[in-house]
């Protein structure tokens, strides 16, 4: 599913008429230490802003596009948190959102760029069940996302349920229960 933002309003659609964005210039590192793998709600503006770039920087040499879907993408991982069960987002998450959403606007190319917004679950539960939720809890992050800028953002909602958990030993630890955002080219 695709969504984009216009003029304050989202709207969902099939197919994405987007940007070309190819060419612009990406500093990936530059000022950045370690950043953590998976970021909470306590993340500084600048640690988000070197995640979102390097993983920015490793999808342009790559040259992967938001119109491609398969291939593995350095994503940036958000511990945005629900209500348990369900895509209702907790007041954290919504915060730690306006933070990457204020990142996004201060950064000319990270506006420019479109986004893969993926949900994760734990291992709790059916997998056809954890796929739906995952799409939910993407839906609703992108959603939030979109919702707190005021310029035109392409997005691609995508669940991978608990196909990809953070941490494989532990396949009910909360750390799996998460969002990936991943800016890359919108064609």
């Amino acid at each position: 599913m695709f969504i984009k933002r216009y003029a304050g309003r989202t709207v969902q659609a099939v197919a994405l008429a987007a940007l070309m964005v190819a060419g612009y210039g990406v500093k990936a590192d530059e000022g950045c230490g370690d950043v953590p793998t998976l970021l909470t709600e306590t993340a500084e503006k600048s640690q988000i802003q070197c995640a979102l770039t390097r993983s920015q920087a490793s999808s342009t040499d790559r040259a992967i596009s938001i119109v491609e879907s398969e291939p593995e993408l350095e994503a940036v991982s958000f511990a945005i948190n629900f209500e348990f069960g369900s895509s209702e987002l907790t007041p954290e998450s919504k915060q730690l959102l306006a933070t990457v959403a204020e990142v996004i606007a201060e950064d000319e190319a990270l506006r420019k760029a479109g986004y893969f917004i993926d949900g994760h679950t734990d291992a709790v539960g059916a997998n056809q069940d954890n796929q739906v939720l995952g799409q939910a809890r993407a839906a609703a992050a992108a959603g939030h996302l979109l919702a707190s800028v005021d310029f035109a953002m392409a997005v691609k909602v995508r669940s991978f349920g608990e196909e990809k958990l953070l941490e494989p030993d532990d396949p009910t630890s909360a750390r799996n229960r998460r969002v990936e955002i991943t800016p890359v080219a919108a064609e």
